[in-house]
């Protein structure tokens, strides 16, 4: 509903000035009025100089006239109203942007077959054309009731804005390899444009939103890590308190997505790929054997002492994979996580297995027959050494696997390991284990071989 005419002209006044009320002489002859232009300067200026021959005296006059002429002398601004449609609507607009940052989240909510979050955005929407309809009808009314003159600087200084916001800005200006043959714009020189826009964007502008690098390399920690290939042996690495800290500070919350906003946010990071490079790259020095390579982290991984002190705490404040390595402990879910970042940074195609709020295990693509439920992937338990497709019948607390787990995809294809040789001594080892306790000669040495071989007795 817009503003009307009324509230901007005073009643009858078109009457009064088009209209003008019919005066009579003493002898009752009416009197007829001679209509005069309507940009006459004689109207306006009582002393215009009718008589005056100068060409540039009068059109000095007519110019003077124009820009005093006033045509709606009733329209103005209503600042007040004009401040309220105009707060209402940057308002409503902020509102609007919170909303579709929730939307998901606001749907889920329906009222009949519509999302509560669709409903609540097109009302804002509503309400924001609404205001800026009234402060559109406000600002028109305003400046009709401007005088000629301050109609004509109003144009001048626009057009001089709008001339300082080009010279600011050279950049924005194309150059003539954008134009094609065609006499159309050349999209790759234009995309050329915006890039150097970009560039033009100083480090220093955004130095605030970045963490200061020079305090990463704080509290340095050199540490062994234990893994078995061959005997047990021991892998050197030097972790930092400073990225430790700073990853900590981390929110690991999230509002539509688990897997995207915490899980993907956990193995993505910058900062955690530089540093851990090192320790990948020792992994390639011991071995040139990719599949080698492979079990040596998760031997590695295996051997990363237990977190008893959070074995029955709920949350999903994961650790990164660099938190997890220099604290040098973790739970299933934290050691889980920082093999499925190894694995995939050596080239794996790697999944996590979990089972909510109880369990979470590491899945690695293997050929046919020896994968996990159908799954495609083997089995790799992380909370203690065991053989590689092997799955516990109890776990502490009296959890057991036997439902599907969720399946979240680490990598976006990847090799496959051949784990033949572990799925067949994990086999034996689960039929030797049926036997209980007491094992004649030969089962026990098959028993105590394959645990030497795994080192199943070490402890976590």
């Amino acid at each position: 509903m817009g503003l009307a005419d009324r509230d901007y002209m005073k009643k009858d006044y078109q009457n009064k000035k088009f209209k003008k009320k019919p005066r009579y002489t003493a002898d009752g002859r009416r009197i007829v009025y001679r209509k005069i232009p309507p940009y006459s300067s004689s109207d306006y200026n009582p002393n215009y100089p009718s008589r005056s021959k100068s060409r540039v005296v009068k059109k000095y006059y007519d110019f003077k006239s124009w820009f005093f002429r006033r045509k709606h002398p009733y329209s103005k601004f209503r600042l007040g109203k004009l401040a309220t449609n105009l707060g209402l609507a940057i308002g409503l607009t902020l509102a609007l942007f919170i909303v579709l940052s929730y939307l998901d989240l606001l749907n889920s909510i329906a009222i009949w077959f519509i999302g509560l979050g669709i409903v609540i955005a097109l009302l804002l929407l509503y309400f924001i054309l609404k205001n800026l309809y009234k402060v559109f009808v406000n600002l028109r009314y305003g400046i009709r009731g401007l005088t000629n003159g301050a109609k004509l600087i109003l144009i001048i200084l626009f057009i001089l804005v709008l001339w300082q916001v080009y010279q600011i800005h050279p950049d924005t200006n194309m150059p003539e390899k954008n134009i094609g043959i065609n006499g159309f714009i050349d999209i790759t020189s234009v995309q050329e444009a915006v890039s150097t826009l970009t560039e033009n964007i100083t480090e220093e502008t955004f130095a605030s939103l970045k963490p200061a690098r020079e305090t990463f390399n704080e509290s340095p920690k050199l540490q062994s890590y234990s893994y078995y290939l061959n005997g047990r042996k021991s892998l050197a690495f030097t972790t930092y308190g400073g990225l430790a800290d700073y990853l900590a500070k981390e929110d690991h919350s999230y509002y539509y997505d688990y897997e995207e906003e915490v899980i993907m946010e956990l193995l993505q990071n910058g900062y955690q790929d530089e540093y851990l490079e090192t320790l990948l790259e020792e992994v390639r020095r011991l071995s040139k054997s990719p599949d080698i390579q492979a079990k040596i982290v998760i031997s590695l991984v295996q051997h990363i002492p237990y977190n008893w002190g959070g074995l029955y705490t709920i949350s999903s404040d994961f650790l990164y994979p660099y938190e997890t390595l220099y604290r040098n402990r973790g739970v299933c879910c934290d050691k889980s996580i920082l093999l499925a970042y190894l694995l995939d940074q050596l080239g794996y195609d790697v999944v996590l297995f979990e089972w909510e709020c109880q369990h979470m295990a590491v899945g690695i693509r293997c050929d046919e027959g020896f994968d996990f439920q159908n799954t495609g992937y083997a089995f790799i338990e992380t909370t203690r050494p065991t053989i590689i497709s092997y799955v516990s019948d109890d776990y502490i607390g009296g959890f057991r696997i036997t439902s599907s787990p969720n399946v979240i995809r680490v990598s976006k294809g990847g090799r496959a390991l051949d784990v033949s040789q572990e799925y067949n001594d994990a086999q034996e080892l689960k039929k030797i284990e049926v036997m209980g306790t007491v094992l004649d000669q030969y089962y026990y040495s098959r028993w105590l071989a394959i645990s030497n071989k795994y080192d199943l007795q070490y402890n976590t």
